[in-house]
């Protein structure tokens, strides 16, 4: 989502466990221009849950743990930019999942103002991340049923 267009090429390398369900993998986003996304998972592991974005002249920012619910941000010169989450007087099971309670306000928002699309996760932007799941999915070999059918 950083690079705003599709991969060209897509690499994906790991191992399914017994249930045929992918237990670790990594994932090389080849783009235009030699750019690239290199992600790393593994549910036997706990590996370093951040991210870091590197640009021209050594620019980068790294957004620290837990990723998918970051409120912390440092930039290459270590100023530290936190976020606040929404408040909310029931407890979270996990660290930053109050985070998640931004896609529930946006849906909510989407609906009453009748529209069948959020302008902020398009349905583009979903078709391109499910392709590129999609395609890790086939090159571990991971199978669904519905993968059979044809639509």
């Amino acid at each position: 989502m950083v690079f705003k267009d599709d991969p060209i090429k897509i690499t994906a390398v790991g191992e399914l466990n017994d249930d045929g369900v992918d237990s670790v993998e990594t994932i090389i986003l080849e783009y235009s221009e030699g750019r690239r996304a290199v992600l790393n998972n593994h549910t036997r592991v706990l590996l370093w849950n951040k991210a870091t974005v590197v640009g021209d002249y050594g620019k980068r920012i790294t957004l620290e743990e837990h990723l998918n619910m970051p409120d912390t941000m440092i930039h290459v010169d270590g100023r530290v930019e936190k976020f606040e989450f929404h408040p909310s007087k029931i407890p979270y099971n996990f660290k930053n999942s109050a985070g998640l309670i931004y896609e529930a306000l946006e849906t909510v928002r989407c609906i009453k103002e009748g529209l069948k699309e959020s302008p902020i996760m398009t349905h583009s932007t979903s078709l391109q991340l499910i392709k590129i799941l999609d395609a890790v999915r086939k090159q571990l070999g991971v199978h669904y049923d519905v993968d059979d059918q044809e639509f």
